[in-house]
């Protein structure tokens, strides 16, 4: 989440040169943004800028190397994110780019309620593996996160590697883990860790997957 107020590029782009990652996922990204990390345009030959809801503004941004289907927005599905299917190891990987409701009020707190479960059936009717990434502003002790888990068999990339607090940033020892990656199965999860600080209220995260090489028949 690069945090709408934030308008400093440079600790997020010395990030991205240090680590290389091959698909970048961004929450609260918008035509600012998108003009600030213009840079990236040469290592990633493809990009994209998405509404979070329908007829919204931006939100949703990613960069991307490998070969993609068209990105599907699923505002109009009530679900506030972004579904890709990447050729990996010769076999399609769906990943959704998502940023659900902050439950900070009655309204919002309905809005995420439904978003959650429409995110756990929109996984469940995707074949093959999925991955999930974005800010769920859901702590893994929540409910609808633990829903969410146990209706789509999805495994949480941190599992083994610690609680990885991701917000508020500057919270130290003390941040919960709102932003998350999950993943099918039969997705390998070598890394998962918290970047730096980069100017936002959430710390990004960081995760080194591996895909196996489709099987025979699949």
């Amino acid at each position: 989440n690069l945090y709408e107020h934030n308008s400093d590029p440079g600790a997020l782009m010395k990030m991205i040169e240090e680590t290389s990652p091959d698909v970048l996922l961004f929450q609260e990204y918008d035509a600012e943004w998108e003009a600030l990390l213009k840079p990236l345009e040469t290592a990633y030959p493809h990009h994209g800028m998405f509404p979070r809801y329908p007829k919204g503004h931006p939100d949703l941004g990613q960069y991307w190397r490998t070969e993609a289907a068209p990105p599907e927005v699923l505002a109009e599905a009530g679900l506030p994110a972004v579904k890709t299917a990447f050729l990996i190891e010769n076999r399609p990987v769906t990943v959704f780019n998502v940023h659900t409701a902050a439950p900070f009020s009655p309204s919002r707190a309905r809005r995420y309620q439904a978003q959650m479960p429409a995110l756990a059936r929109q996984v469940c009717q995707t074949p093959g593996p999925v991955i999930v990434a974005g800010d769920l502003n859901a702590g893994p002790w929540s409910l609808p996160y633990r829903n969410l888990i146990r209706q789509t068999g999805l495994i949480s990339a941190r599992q083994g590697f610690g609680i990885l607090g991701s917000w508020p940033s500057f919270f130290g020892p003390l941040r919960i883990p709102l932003d998350h990656m999950l993943v099918s199965a039969d997705i390998q999860v070598v890394r998962c860790w918290i970047g730096p600080g980069l100017g936002s209220d959430h710390r990004p995260v960081l995760t080194e997957l591996c895909i196996p090489h489709a099987k025979n028949g699949d």
